[in-house]
């Protein structure tokens, strides 16, 4: 199977994945793909189902509105402790400058994961402390909107265990 999305207001499908099938079966299957860190806005999905033979076949189309989050928010990383890699979710209401920055405990900074401008969405990535020693560090996101001046900062403390 091969995933396609495009934006509801345009005309060009995308593939965004694949999904490998099971080979030659008759009984029933159960597949699942999740489109992680899509911004905000009305989407359409669609699989197109090849077949061995090179023909191909498209689903029924599924729209989905996705809609920004309320408020700001960074979640506590998962898992904690960890080893080597852990996830860090965060959301923003709206377009905005956003820095996620890791910082070893007496404060020095260890890594700029995120320095860019941001459209209104939940994101999630993976940072990989493999060339760290274990210890306490400590994650800070500071997001500064583009319209109504709103500022959010904050810190979350994560446990590195090699």
């Amino acid at each position: 199977f091969e995933v396609q999305k495009k934006q509801a207001n345009t005309e060009t499908w995308n593939k965004i994945a694949s999904v490998k099938a099971a080979d030659l079966s008759n009984s029933p299957k159960y597949y699942s793909y999740t489109d992680k860190n899509a911004a905000s806005g009305k989407y359409n999905y669609r699989l197109k189902m090849l077949d061995n033979d090179g023909t191909f076949n498209y689903s029924k189309v599924v729209s989905i509105d996705i809609s920004a989050p309320n408020n700001f928010e960074l979640s506590q990383n998962y898992p904690n402790p960890f080893n080597p890699s852990t996830m860090i979710s965060y959301a923003i209401p709206f377009e905005s400058n956003v820095k996620l920055i890791i910082y070893n405990s007496i404060g020095a900074k260890v890594k700029e994961l995120v320095n860019s401008l941001q459209n209104g969405g939940y994101y999630e990535l993976t940072f990989d402390a493999k060339s760290l020693s274990s210890g306490v560090y400590f994650y800070t996101i500071q997001a500064i909107s583009k319209v109504g001046n709103q500022n959010f900062t904050s810190t979350k403390k994560m446990l590195l265990m090699k």
